[in-house]
């Protein structure tokens, strides 16, 4: 089966180890684009021990609401099925289901709300398309935040990697990294960024800032990185 712009939604990763490949996804973020479900055949069955926590974690839907309805009538995907900001008539809506909102956000697959207190429970498990992440903590990511390197070094700038990848484009990476004598353990491109594990001890203020037109996160071998799948939208707990 040929490779699709779906795919590379659903995570196409490469660990590199001995220049050994493996491509992986996440499964759980089958349910963000109608479309996927033309390619169930190419998704994984979800891990065992993950069961229905995997997308009942604090994802619960609206007293009002059905749980598998969206509460609003529009998505938060364009037209390529990657994740875009909302207009403000979709803020507008937005607010109204979030009265004590301070903002929204959308990072990778999900959408972030702010908010003064969280609202009673159960919770939307989607919202706009996206998963919902509620928080009460200002600037909070429900991703792994790694390091950047050197802001104003855009390497491989002849290569675009704004929307897609390919294993092009990942080749090009890694033998950009090998000509630089740095070694890496792993590298996902995730929603326009590229997610690139590293042995301790890397000196990352040495590294480009973007890779092929995006950023470039690093991480160091042994931290967390990965979407904690057992914590798809989790809710950050109000203070005490």
């Amino acid at each position: 089966m040929s490779r699709t712009l779906m795919d590379e939604v659903l995570e196409y990763s490469i660990s590199y180890d001995s220049h050994s490949f493996t491509q992986g996804f996440l499964g759980a973020f089958r349910p963000f684009c109608p479309l996927w479900s033309n390619m169930k055949l190419l998704l994984p069955p979800a891990p065992p021990t993950l069961g229905t926590d995997l997308y009942f974690f604090h994802l619960a839907p609206l007293l009002t609401f059905n749980s598998e309805i969206d509460p609003v009538n529009f998505t938060l995907m364009d037209g390529s099925c990657l994740p875009r900001s909302p207009t403000e008539s979709e803020r507008a809506a937005l607010s109204q289901l979030f009265p004590s909102q301070l903002g929204f956000g959308v990072d990778g697959p999900f959408l972030v709300v702010y908010v003064k207190e969280l609202p009673a429970k159960p919770w939307p498990r989607f919202v706009a398309g996206l998963l919902l992440y509620l928080t009460t903590t200002p600037f909070a990511s429900p991703l792994p935040v790694g390091s950047i390197g050197i802001v104003r070094w855009s390497a491989l700038r002849d290569l675009d990697a704004t929307r897609t990848s390919s294993e092009a484009l990942y080749h090009a990476v890694i033998d950009f990294f090998e000509n630089e004598g740095v070694q890496i353990q792993e590298i996902q491109w995730f929603f326009g960024c590229w997610r690139i594990v590293l042995p301790e001890n890397t000196e990352i203020s040495k590294l480009p800032g973007k890779l092929c037109r995006v950023a470039a996160f690093y991480f160091s071998k042994g931290t967390s990185h990965n979407v904690p799948r057992s914590e798809l939208a989790r809710r950050t707990k109000q203070p005490a």
